[in-house]
């Protein structure tokens, strides 16, 4: 049993490269409208590889990354892009949408972003998430929300909904909040005499998909 990206899923079989071509869904409705339709060609296709599917999960949308804002689509094809190295269809079908990209291993992003080889990378907002949680911004958001709906009947599990969703609005993975918040807000919750089952399930609960 294992968890597998995309990318990883690619080398297992072409097919998957159905759910990593470039910029093509931009909401959940399009994502499971558009999984709904291939996701028993997918689960047959690795069936064949000797693979099983227990269950489809998602991490965010990918987002790209940059030294310096990108205004447009245009923008972002005349930056060189970071691509994973030895994925030849998802190479392909960066090129075939006019970007311009440097194929590498993840390992090499910091490093080629330093000597210029690279101006921008695509990442799921994790990358994001985990960023903000090592700078101390979860703890910062608790805190201004905690002002701005804490005076209310009930202020804190306000403030939990309220936090959770711009964080989750802001990384676009909800499981980022969860790991980034949860170890701040479960003991402000029971602080203020909110039951374990309550505080965790207002925790988990307090985010967008």
């Amino acid at each position: 049993m294992g968890a597998f990206t995309t990318v990883g899923l690619e080398t297992i079989t072409k097919e998957m490269s159905a759910l990593w071509i470039p910029l093509l869904l931009q909401t959940y409705d399009e994502l499971d409208y558009v999984r709904g339709k291939i996701d028993p060609r997918l689960e047959k296709a690795l069936g064949a590889k000797g693979f099983v599917v227990l269950n489809w999960g998602d991490a965010g949308w990918v987002k790209y990354f940059a030294k310096k804002p990108i205004p447009s689509l245009k923008a972002l094809q005349q930056l060189k892009l970071w691509v994973w190295s030895g994925s030849f269809e998802s190479e392909e079908m960066y090129k075939d949408a006019g970007f311009k990209i440097e194929p590498a291993s993840p390992l090499d992003i910091l490093l080629d972003l330093q000597r210029n080889k690279i101006k921008a990378f695509p990442a799921p907002a994790t990358l994001a998430g985990t960023l903000l949680a090592r700078g101390g911004t979860p703890g910062r958001l608790v805190r201004v929300f905690r002002a701005l709906a804490g005076w209310l009947p009930g202020g804190t599990a306000v403030a939990t909904v309220l936090v959770c969703a711009f964080f989750t609005t802001f990384t676009g993975a909800s499981g980022v909040t969860i790991l980034a918040l949860g170890s701040l807000l479960l003991p402000v919750l029971m602080k203020d005499r909110c039951p374990l089952s309550c505080s965790s399930a207002c925790s988990a609960a307090s985010h967008p998909r």
